[in-house]
Order: structure tokens, then sequence, then C-alpha cells
């Protein structure tokens, strides 16, 4: 599915496509963290399910908003070049990611045991490592994962501004 079978042809349609850009993102990153090892690929795979579980998509609708009214600015400066719809509906599902970045740091800051109605990241991953059986503090792998996790987050959320993402 190429990016430009995601532009919405209204405001409301900007949840569902920003949905699907970071589904394709997922599809294409997911397997790339895995291949590096699985621990990472479990990781990636926390993130992404963090991403896609939840959320109205607000973010992404406001900043696409935005876009759309300021295309329409007689104090637009005419020598940047125009971003594609397409383009600007990445930069918008890119906002998911930072908040997820957010919201995976602050529940550990608020030591919040669930988000959303499921575990938090750092308390997944510490029920992960209790089940393992690993050695070690499992709420201190918690906290150290989840922080991991809460950067990837954000590294991906840059990732998919700049359109860095694997074949």
């Amino acid at each position: 599915m190429t990016s430009t079978e995601h532009v919405p042809a209204s405001l409301s349609e900007v949840p569902t496509a920003a949905g699907r850009v970071l589904d394709d993102f997922f599809a294409r990153t997911v397997p790339v963290a895995t291949a590096i090892a699985p621990v990472v690929g479990d990781a990636a795979g926390l993130v992404a399910d963090f991403v896609r579980t939840g959320g109205k998509r607000v973010r992404p609708t406001f900043a696409y908003a935005g876009w759309l009214c300021g295309l329409s600015s007689p104090h637009r400066r005419p020598t940047v070049p125009d971003q594609s719809p397409a383009d600007a509906l990445r930069v918008c599902a890119a906002l998911e990611l930072v908040q997820a970045c957010a919201l995976i740091h602050d529940d550990i800051i608020d030591h919040s045991d669930t988000r959303r109605g499921r575990p938090t990241v750092h308390r997944a991953i510490e029920r992960h490592h209790r089940r393992e059986g690993w050695s070690g503090d499992a709420a201190d792998h918690g906290i150290a994962g989840a922080v991991l996790c809460g950067d990837l987050a954000l590294a991906w959320a840059d990732d998919l501004v700049h359109g860095h993402t694997p074949a």
C-alpha cells in the first residue's frame, strides 16, 4: 500500500488513515527489530501494540487540520516547497509515537499499573521477567525496559517523520 492510498478525503478520515500509516510502519519495522534479536523484536512489538490499542488519534487530526489551514494562509511563504498530503499525514501519524513515548515514561513516573485497561509497558515487562525466571529484580528490569521502549517510540517518530522505513 502506498502512502497516497492513506490520504484522507476529510478530517473525519484522519484517525483511520493515521492508523493505517502506523500499521504499515510497524509491519516493516518490527520484523527488522526482531532480526536484530528476539528480545528487541519483543520490545518493538510492545511499542507497536501500545500505539495500536487505544487513543482516538486526536493529535494527528488536529495537526492535519493545521496543515490544511496553513495551505490556505495568505501569509504562507511561497519559497517553502509544498508538502504532499501523504507526507503531512505521515508526520501527523508520527505524533502518536511521540505521545506513546510520553505515556510510557509517564506511567513509570506515576507508578501506574494499567493504561487503557491493560498493564502498562513497565508492568508487562516486569511480568515477563518473572514468568521467564530471569535473574535480577523484575521491577527494575520492567522500568529499564520500558524506558527503552519509550525511547524506541521516539526514535521511530523521527524515522516516520523523515520517511525512513525498511523496504
